[in-house]
């Protein structure tokens, strides 16, 4: 994996330091742990994770986690596969997210502030996908209907009950989504100000507030107000040759003591 053909370490269970001049492959270990964790990099892909020049090319990641081993493994061959395990049993990787659960502090998550609203997603999308077994699967078919959706738009003949299909679809999985995200945010903010100045040492108001483009009063009605907002939304569409509304745009407001 990356710059490591063979590596093995302990960890504390409070916490380990790891110290290295620059370029000796820190952040490799802490980036091994995050894909072993979510069978994802957060800075590369995939193919860029196999050490150089490695031939087969191939990376393999394992942890022993109390009476637990966890693996994966990545491949490159005729076709490229991934595979994940628990105790020598094969788990399909939705089931394998979530037995590790990461929290990864970066560089680049000041851009949680001051960044565009896709950092913000995928900042919740992360944290959800380890703690919901079920939300992974609804973010892939949500993203799954929306490339059918747009491709529906780009290549317009002029039927509009070729979008009605798509816009159950994503009216639905856009609202177990929204609703997902809700819960988190309302969780998150029961402990931001304590948590806050225990870090800061001092009292500070901290508040999330998701802001969706579907404007609904009542949440449980936001399905419905968003199949609304699709149709009143066509003609925009069509002309656009995308989706220009959905969870896929939507945005977290951070605010300090009253202020965004």
């Amino acid at each position: 994996f990356r710059s490591y053909r063979l590596f093995t370490a302990e960890f504390s269970p409070s916490a380990t330091v790891i110290v290295g001049p620059n370029g000796s492959g820190k952040t490799n270990i802490l980036e091994a742990l995050y894909v072993l964790a979510t069978t994802k990099s957060f800075r590369a892909k995939d193919t860029e994770l196999v050490t150089h020049n490695s031939d087969p090319r191939y990376f393999r990641l394992v942890a022993k986690v109390g009476d637990d081993e966890l693996a994966l493994g990545y491949q490159e061959a005729d076709t490229t596969t991934k595979r994940a395990g628990r105790n020598q049993t094969k788990l399909s990787l939705n089931d394998h997210i979530g037995q590790l659960q990461v929290v990864l502090f970066e560089p680049n998550n000041i851009l949680l502030a001051y960044g565009s609203p896709e950092h913000r997603r995928n900042y919740l999308d992360t944290a959800l996908i380890q703690t919901d077994a079920g939300y992974r699967k609804t973010t892939q078919a949500y993203r799954r209907v929306l490339r059918q959706r747009n491709q529906v738009l780009a290549d317009w003949r002029g039927l509009p009950s070729d979008l009605f299909a798509w816009n159950l679809q994503l009216a639905e999985l856009a609202g177990t989504i929204y609703h997902r995200r809700q819960q988190l945010i309302h969780a998150l903010n029961q402990q931001l100000d304590s948590r806050y100045e225990q870090i800061a040492g001092k009292p500070q108001r901290l508040l999330l507030s998701y802001r969706s483009m579907i404007l609904v009063d009542d949440p449980a009605d936001y399905t419905s107000s968003f199949l609304a907002a699709l149709e009143a939304c066509q003609a925009r569409d069509i002309g656009a040759g995308f989706t220009t509304i959905g969870a896929h745009r939507d945005d977290m407001e951070i605010s300090f003591n009253g202020g965004a």
